[in-house]
């Protein structure tokens, strides 16, 4: 999907889109509504079912009013602006009891892992200089691999060295200046 003129960066969407798209103003200042969805869709090149999206403009900025991403175990919400003037990023997205086990992401981490999470994440800054935060709750988390202490599961997998991990926690991540902070706490 390729957002022409009015965004100063490609999007990283592919897929068939339907909507309808409404302009306004002059050429010098346009104003738009877009409505749409993409189905299926890969954004960033993860595959999910569909992208549902509200946004408005003018010469001021860009706002998206409402986004769903939604595949079998995630739904993903966000909203947020891009002001025109300095570039200023605003946006928010939201997910929560994302089932880890049937994510789009699993085949990536190329675990078994299972469990849910929810998640917050904004991004802000400029285009040139965005910040990424992130903010994750884990839950019944358990990721199966060999025996360590305190591990859990049946007795027959256990001698079999097939033990699981279950745990819970939060994670911390940011993206600023090309540098990565996280902190996981289990």
């Amino acid at each position: 999907a390729e957002a022409g003129p009015w965004l100063p960066f490609p999007l990283p969407l592919a897929g068939e889109a339907t909507g309808a798209l409404h302009l306004g103003g002059s050429l010098d200042e346009l104003t738009g509504d877009l409505r749409g969805s993409v189905s299926p869709v890969t954004v960033a090149g993860l595959d999910f079912d569909r992208l549902e999206t509200s946004l408005d403009w003018d010469a001021d900025r860009l706002r998206l009013r409402q986004l769903r991403l939604s595949a079998p175990a995630v739904l993903l919400a966000g909203s947020g602006e891009l002001l025109f003037a300095g570039e200023r990023l605003d946006f928010e997205l939201t997910g929560e009891r994302i089932d880890l086990a049937a994510l789009p992401l699993a085949g990536l981490a190329e675990t078994r892992l299972r469990g849910h999470a929810a998640l917050v994440a904004r991004l802000s800054g400029t285009v040139a200089e965005p910040r990424l935060a992130a903010d994750a709750e884990f839950g019944d988390l358990e990721l199966p691999g060999p025996g360590l202490a305190g591990s859990i599961g049946t007795p027959a997998a256990a001698a079999a060295g097939e033990t699981s991990q279950r745990f819970a926690g939060t994670l911390h991540a940011e993206l600023a200046d090309r540098r990565l902070a996280v902190a996981l706490d289990l």
